[in-house]
């Protein structure tokens, strides 16, 4: 880690700041896009500003936990950094798990939320949040992107809001990645700021 840092390798700066510094050097340029609409690297900032700030608003605190669990989309990207920019850390699950793998990360992780899409690739995710509920009572809060039922969608909020949210420690974890076990449950990565960003 000495090493890393007198080579200026590890930044200390908190994950996400590599959007915001990205939006500022081309904020015109595409970032992200899915089959239904594309944002710009400027979009992506300020979409996930806002969603940072309602999840800010609806109580997650910072270095609290989240499952986020959310196809390959525009969605997830605006979630990831929302998240990583309220301070939350999100643990990354894969569209195909199921409330087994779900509730066992969630538990292992001591999440108190849950992200998910509402219906996609044939499957309805606000089952399995709802299933989630019933086994793991850690979960506070459930959101589901495109939901219309009872389910709460990501929130927005105020971005003058994310003043009060503190500077996470480039050496605290910034998200939780997967390994495959050989028992059948996936186990839980955490990476830092520092290597996640470097790597």
């Amino acid at each position: 880690a000495a090493r890393y840092r007198e080579l200026g390798l590890w930044r200390e700066t908190p994950l996400w700041l590599m959007l915001w510094d990205q939006a500022d050097a081309t904020p015109d340029a595409p970032a992200v896009s899915d089959i239904t609409r594309t944002l710009s690297y400027r979009d992506l900032a300020e979409a996930s500003a806002r969603r940072a700030a309602g999840f800010v608003e609806a109580g997650l605190r910072p270095g609290e936990r989240v499952v986020l669990q959310n196809q390959n989309s525009v969605d997830f990207a605006v979630n990831f950094f929302g998240l990583l920019r309220a301070g939350v850390v999100p643990v990354m699950t894969l569209p195909a798990h199921r409330i087994n793998e779900i509730a066992h990360l969630t538990q292992t992780a001591g999440a108190v939320a849950y992200v998910c899409h509402g219906h996609a690739g044939g499957y309805d995710y606000r089952d399995l949040a709802h299933q989630l509920r019933g086994r793991v009572d850690t979960i506070r809060a459930v959101f589901v992107d495109g939901d219309k039922g009872s389910e709460a969608a990501p929130p927005q909020g105020d971005p003058s809001r994310l003043d009060v949210v503190p500077t996470p420690d480039p050496d605290s974890p910034a998200l939780f990645l997967m390994s495959g076990g050989t028992t059948g449950l996936p186990k839980l990565i955490p990476r830092t700021h520092n290597d996640y960003r470097y790597n």
